[in-house]
């Protein structure tokens, strides 16, 4: 058995009209989010380079991320930072989740 993937696909529609004289473009268009492993590709119909008029499909893809650190403690090493991205004010945190401040 083969290692466990997880990943978001999105199918882009088909061409509505494909101009004339354009061949190939086998396969729809797709971007791949990899979250495990952590990986982007896009597929993507285009012209060939020997001929503009014949279509393919092209591929083009991100090398996984390599950080010393794991997700979670990127997000920890963030906040310890103040790295203000991450974080909410005490107001806008109280209006968004229904938190109320401890009376005691």
């Amino acid at each position: 058995m083969g290692k466990s993937r997880k990943h978001i696909v999105v199918n882009f529609a088909d061409v509505r009209h494909l101009r004339e004289g354009l061949t190939g473009g086998n396969g729809p268009d797709r971007l791949t989010i990899g979250l495990c492993p952590d990986v982007t590709e896009l597929h993507l119909t285009t012209n060939t380079t020997e001929d503009p008029f014949t279509l393919e499909q092209s591929r083009f893809a991100t090398e996984p991320r390599h950080s010393e650190l794991d997700a979670y403690s990127e997000v920890l090493a963030a906040i310890l930072d103040g790295e203000s991205m991450l974080s909410a004010r005490g107001d806008a945190a109280e209006e968004c989740g229904g938190l109320r401040p401890d009376p005691g």
